[in-house]
């Protein structure tokens, strides 16, 4: 995982918080969600980012529904 220095600090921010998210939920050893798929992991990694920024009145809707849709391309996955 790398930071892009070029990005704002607000995009730095929900970056930390998408790897994180992945720890979270994807890790190898214990993580709840470890056997789901790529588009999966991305879709809820950045949802959860979009989350906690927004709860912090950080709006990142523009880039994070966005990469959520590229990464979902299905409804189903969106609701999952």
């Amino acid at each position: 995982m790398a930071i892009n220095k070029n990005r704002s600090v607000i995009q730095q921010l929900k970056t930390l918080i998408h790897e994180y998210a992945h720890h979270i939920l994807h890790s190898k050893n214990n993580g709840e969600f470890k056997d789901v798929t790529n588009n999966i992991r991305e879709s809820q990694a950045e949802s959860v980012a979009y989350i906690v920024m927004n709860y912090f009145d950080f709006d990142t809707s523009d880039y994070s529904f966005r990469y959520i849709a590229g990464w979902s391309q299905d409804i189903d996955i969106i609701k999952k």
